[in-house]
């Protein structure tokens, strides 16, 4: 029971920490494309 409620935490966290890289790639993006945008 223990060692279950241990991964479904680890998994959770797995799916939290993606979700954040992908929001800061996202945001990067984003900032790169203003960037082109406003130099031009």
């Amino acid at each position: 029971m223990r060692t279950a409620q241990r991964q479904l935490i680890m998994s959770s966290d797995m799916v939290i920490s993606s979700n954040i890289s992908n929001l800061l790639l996202h945001i990067s993006h984003a900032r790169y494309c203003v960037c082109i945008h406003f130099n031009f």
